[in-house]
């Protein structure tokens, strides 16, 4: 992933269509807010997942899922049945990212300084690589903390 990220910089740099991270191409990298902000806009990092909480989406079949990305088993309702000013208010529903605490975050995510930001990642990749929420392999963080550390780090000095 850090070769996507350097043609992204590169391309950045560039005159018309410039491209910018969006929600699943990696995560909290040094250069997160400079690659996730379009530009002319005051750069920001990634949030976490805003899926029911600042989202929300109604799929053809009138099923809601805080995004369309999610797996079908994850729909809170459907506006066939009740007002989506109903789902979205039931404070039981979108628990995943709204009732989030940091024992939700799985492997390296529940170790992570970036966890209560980051919230692991775009919980639709999480759901459609891991089956569960709170964990993400594509962490650009993860992946910046491994190439910095020292391959054959000495132990601890002896008395």
């Amino acid at each position: 992933m850090p070769d996507v990220f350097a043609i992204i910089r590169r391309l950045r740099t560039r005159a018309g269509l410039r491209p910018f991270l969006t929600n699943n191409l990696g995560y909290m990298s040094w250069d997160d807010p400079i690659l996730r902000s379009a530009p002319g806009v005051a750069p920001r990092c990634w949030l976490g997942c805003f899926a029911g909480v600042r989202t929300v989406g109604v799929a053809s079949d009138g099923s809601v899922r805080g995004c369309l990305a999610l797996p079908y088993e994850m729909r809170e309702g459907n506006v066939r049945d009740e007002a989506l000013k109903s789902i979205w208010r039931d404070p039981a529903r979108f628990a995943y990212t709204r009732a989030f605490t940091l024992t939700d975050l799985t492997g390296a995510c529940a170790a992570c300084e970036h966890g209560a930001v980051c919230r692991g990642g775009c919980n639709a990749l999480a759901m459609r690589v891991h089956g569960k929420t709170g964990t993400c392999t594509h962490c650009m963080a993860q992946h910046e903390d491994a190439a910095r550390a020292p391959v054959d780090a000495p132990g601890p000095a002896s008395a």
